[in-house]
């Protein structure tokens, strides 16, 4: 190496220093509040976009089916509340792989930095043991427990489910291609209110709305499964929201197959369908 004059040369000579900030070492209040607060926001900003994203997917798929008369072979196989049904699992199932490999990817990431942060300091990157002291001391022995993980991922499904049912119902009323963008507003504005209802109520830190809003089935997807995973509330609670989740998915999809059949055919708009009702 050759160094133009001795500026130059003392750099090249100077040792290089590495240093590595530890996350979960510090003040017990800064750890808490990064876990309790900062994970459900994150993690109601991806709920969102993901919703967004394959309901709006669902329904698109449903009105090229009709515009195409695709829908006419398949429903001459099987029925047409067991294709709609079948479709929204689908859109589910694809939905939950994605995020199931964005959590994979996450652990992975932290045990890989946790390894080169050994070999360069002799210390963790991510101290995990003392993020779990510092819950422990708070009285959240709950969060991140079998129990919580299993009824967070059961939260998922159900948030997961609600809405890509509502957004086949809402894409059941659309029969051509240009009457998407006025059918699916109603999903669309739904969504919004729902996300910044549960996302400023987080953020402003207003604890009896946001215990207001986990009991909503609109809101309970973007609040209550991180609520729970964290320890915010307790295994009951997520229980009674997980039972309210299931009784509306079910009343939900029963009202969507109903629709979906009488639809499928007879391209009628909720206008026309409500008025034929009260007839």
């Amino acid at each position: 190496l050759a160094a133009d004059n001795d500026e130059e040369l003392l750099k090249l000579m100077t040792g290089v220093n590495v240093s590595v900030n530890t996350i979960g070492k510090g003040k017990e209040e800064q750890v808490f509040s990064m876990i309790k607060i900062y994970l459900p926001l994150i993690f109601s900003l991806i709920m969102y976009f993901m919703i967004m994203t394959y309901g709006q997917s669902l329904s698109n798929g449903m009105v090229t089916e009709k515009d195409s008369k695709i829908i006419e072979l398949l429903v001459s196989h099987i029925r047409p509340g067991y294709l709609i049904v079948g479709k929204v699992l689908g859109n589910v199932i694809v939905a939950l792989g994605q995020m199931i490999l964005w959590i994979i990817s996450l652990v992975s990431s932290i045990y890989l930095s946790n390894i080169v942060s050994n070999d360069l300091k002799g210390k963790d990157f991510i101290q995990i043991d003392n993020i779990k002291d510092a819950m422990k001391k708070g009285n959240v022995e709950s969060a991140f427990s079998i129990k919580a993980i299993i009824i967070f991922a059961i939260l998922l499904l159900l948030g997961f489910l609600f809405y890509c049912i509502y957004a086949a119902l809402c894409g059941t009323f659309i029969n051509k291609p240009d009457e998407a963008s006025s059918v699916f507003v109603i999903y669309t504005y739904t969504n919004v209110i729902a996300f910044m209802a549960v996302y400023l109520g987080i953020f402003t830190e207003k604890k009896n709305l946001i215990q207001i809003l986990r009991y909503v089935p609109f809101c309970s997807p973007y609040s209550a499964s991180m609520d729970v995973l964290v320890g915010n509330i307790g295994i009951t609670e997520a229980l009674v929201i997980v039972c309210i989740m299931i009784v509306c998915i079910i009343g939900i999809l029963y009202l969507l197959a109903k629709i979906y059949e009488k639809l499928v055919f007879n391209k009628l708009s909720l206008k026309e369908l409500l008025s034929n009702n009260r007839e």
